[in-house]
């Protein structure tokens, strides 16, 4: 992923140094916005998982720390992030051509992005992953703004990966597939994205990410029902 931002930097008064981390993989097209919009911060840090576009050459005229890893879910990669940066403050930074104002995706405030690395670590989730976080967790008073994707070719190809990844993670956490799930998961998703979160307040835009996310939802059990089905294949 990756973040365009207005935020400025912070004042000295209250951070020292600050470290600034990025996770890439063939992001041509908008790494390097993301990166001149934190070339204020102290360092950065670019962790790579092998990308065969210009990815790495765009990173190495903002620093030269950039590292290679493989990877093996985003939890295990964003701690190996943290391994590598110096400072103990850190920034870290991850539609259809327009502003996203509903549908729970704005405000979003399920990842932090400003933490002391001493009191903060990811939990080792292969997608979606959580925290843990020692002390009170605050947020931005100014705008944090991402693109995730330039299209829907774009967004398509990321839903298939993770949804990928989820349906191994919950095989790995013992999940069991139930057929309604097939169902009802995409139903909600889409009524709490559209309706709940209003997402109709979005136009076209927003009837189309909430199909989307529905349809993921759909995706990821199907996968998880291939994952898990009897070996004779019924299920």
């Amino acid at each position: 992923m990756s973040w365009r931002s207005d935020l400025r930097p912070l004042s000295r008064w209250d951070v020292s140094k600050l470290s600034a981390y990025v996770l890439t993989f063939n992001e041509e097209g908008k790494i390097r916005d993301a990166l001149a919009s934190i070339a204020w911060a102290d360092e950065i840090v670019v962790l790579d998982s092998h990308s065969t576009d210009g990815t790495i050459a765009i990173c190495r005229e903002f620093t030269e720390k950039v590292y290679q890893c493989d990877f093996e879910g985003f939890g295990k990669l964003r701690n190996r992030a943290l391994e590598f940066v110096t400072h103990d403050w850190v920034l870290s930074l991850f539609f259809l051509g327009r502003w996203i104002g509903h549908g729970g995706w704005y405000p979003d405030y399920r990842q932090p992005q400003f933490f002391n690395r001493h009191r903060f670590r990811y939990r080792e989730d292969l997608v979606h992953e959580g925290y843990q976080v020692d002390g009170r967790i605050g947020y931005f008073h100014g705008h944090v703004v991402q693109v995730p994707f330039r299209n829907l070719s774009q967004y398509l190809r990321k839903m298939s990966r993770y949804s990928t990844l989820m349906a191994e993670q919950m095989a790995q956490r013992g999940r069991r597939f139930h057929a309604h799930q097939l169902v009802t998961h995409p139903l909600f998703t889409f009524f709490k994205m559209y309706v709940v979160r209003q997402g109709f307040r979005d136009g076209i835009p927003g009837l189309i990410l909430g199909l989307l996310y529905g349809y993921y939802s759909f995706i990821k059990y199907a996968k998880l029902w291939e994952r898990t089905r009897p070996a004779n294949g019924r299920g």
